[in-house]
């Protein structure tokens, strides 16, 4: 398990990441693998920061699973396992409700469930890139453009545009 000051530095990894737009499309796919690595740090973050408390064990939701997974050059897995939750996100909001022992509002299960598919959706992105099938993870980064900002939205860009 990581300690505290190990995910700390990975959050603060993350934010550094964020403020430099991606110079070419292998950037791009880069840039959302760090996303979807720190799914984890923005879930928890995102329920126990305004209930106060810290995070005391890391969790594996499945776009963290599924980067994983395709780092280890197992994309058929990957596929699978974005595609099973961005069908059934709110299971991702059970888990994680269950873990921490909080009651999630109607407003963060919504946050919740929508980050979720657009991560899913991202990974399901990623994986067609690695596997060369370029028009087809265009297509996917075309759709995710609405749902994103920053960096995040311009990586999209130039990944709809391979």
């Amino acid at each position: 398990m990581l300690g505290q000051r190990d995910y700390d530095g990975g959050g603060e990894s993350w934010l550094k990441a964020l403020e430099t737009p991606p110079s070419s499309s292998y950037g791009a796919a880069l840039l959302f693998d760090a996303y979807l690595f720190q799914s984890d740090l923005f879930f928890q973050t995102r329920l126990l920061l305004p209930r106060k408390r810290e995070m005391e064990f890391v969790l594996v939701p499945a776009p963290m699973k599924g980067i994983a997974q395709l780092a280890e050059r197992r994309p058929e897995e990957a596929w699978e396992t974005f595609k099973i939750r961005w069908l059934q996100p709110e299971v991702s909001a059970e888990t994680y409700s269950n873990n921490l022992k909080v009651e999630i509002t109607a407003e963060e299960l919504k946050l919740h469930i929508d980050t979720t598919c657009a991560m899913c959706e991202a990974g399901m992105g990623r994986v067609l890139f690695d596997l060369g099938l370029r028009n087809e993870a265009a297509r996917v980064f075309a759709d995710l453009i609405g749902k994103l900002d920053g960096n995040l939205k311009y990586a999209a860009q130039v990944l709809s545009q391979a």
